[in-house]
């Protein structure tokens, strides 16, 4: 089963449909045939790093009336301006109804593939990866973390739930490094720590070779990143006479886009604009 069909994006793409067509597209009905037919085919409006264009399937077969669809390129695909990536025929209302839904996926998560392939273009020659994050928008993680797969980032962990990460809120409610670290690795599953200093990252460390004399347990991953909340301290925690370190300056984006191949490499696991274009209607 490809991603872009999994259970959860089939659920977005129909609560989507129903958003935004409701009772019925008034203004297709009021003014265009039910039997007419047309083609229609979705453009890059600029140079970008194209995702979601699998969707476009998905859209059209919920509302039917369809008679070809054809993907011209595919999510990680660079396309220039006017580059078409799309064809679809078929009812014209079918093709009218679908159109704003197609547009508004294939426009934000271009816009995150796109965004996504500079910051991996300026580690190009270095070990480092760029993983993304769960700072995504409400309902729509797992398409989001898919367009930023499509820009060549890496895909860390989809939640809570696959995978732990101690954060600066888990080292403060739990006192330290060192007991957060041990706590974690007690379950039996790689633990990585986000640290903000030379010393977090030396106590981390330590502790999970403290562990692994005793345990199994692979070793903490320490990952270094900027805290966006923090919690208070409990006041018996050893934490709450610690000082806040500052958070690290975020490097910020690349104002123009590098050279890049002609096909950014994916992972298995705003905004760039994109534009639709019918051609002209005809009678069946």
């Amino acid at each position: 089963m490809s991603a872009w069909n999994h259970p959860e994006i089939l659920e977005l793409v129909r609560r989507a449909l129903a958003e935004d067509i409701g009772s019925g597209d008034l203004t297709s009905v009021a003014t265009i045939d039910a039997a007419r037919r047309a083609t229609g085919r979705f453009y890059a409006r600029q140079p970008m790093v194209l995702a979601g264009v699998e969707l476009l399937p998905v859209i059209f077969e919920q509302q039917g009336g369809v008679d070809s669809l054809r993907l011209l390129k595919s999510s990680g695909d660079r396309c220039a301006d006017g580059e078409p990536v799309a064809e679809v025929t078929g009812l014209a209302r079918t093709l009218l109804r679908c159109e704003r839904v197609s547009l508004n996926f294939m426009q934000r998560l271009s816009g995150i593939a796109t965004l996504a392939s500079r910051y991996v273009a300026e580690t190009e020659g270095t070990p480092c990866k760029i993983l993304d994050t769960r700072k995504t928008t409400p309902g729509l993680r797992r398409v989001e973390k898919l367009a930023a797969a499509a820009g060549g980032v890496t895909n860390h962990r989809l939640g809570l739930f696959d995978a732990i990460l101690i954060k600066n809120n888990h080292i403060t409610a739990c006192g330290s490094v060192t007991e957060a670290v041990r706590r974690a690795l007690a379950t039996g599953r790689e633990v990585e720590c986000e640290v903000r200093t030379r010393a977090e990252l030396d106590e981390a460390l330590a502790a999970g070779q403290a562990s692994a004399s005793s345990t199994t347990s692979p070793l903490p991953k320490p990952v270094s990143g900027s805290p966006t909340s923090a919690a208070a301290p409990p006041p018996s925690s050893p934490a709450a006479s610690r000082s806040k370190p500052s958070a690290p300056t975020p490097r910020p984006a690349p104002t123009s886009s590098p050279p890049a191949p002609s096909r950014i490499p994916r992972s298995p696991w705003i905004s760039t604009s994109a534009s639709s274009s019918h051609e002209p209607l005809r009678a069946p």
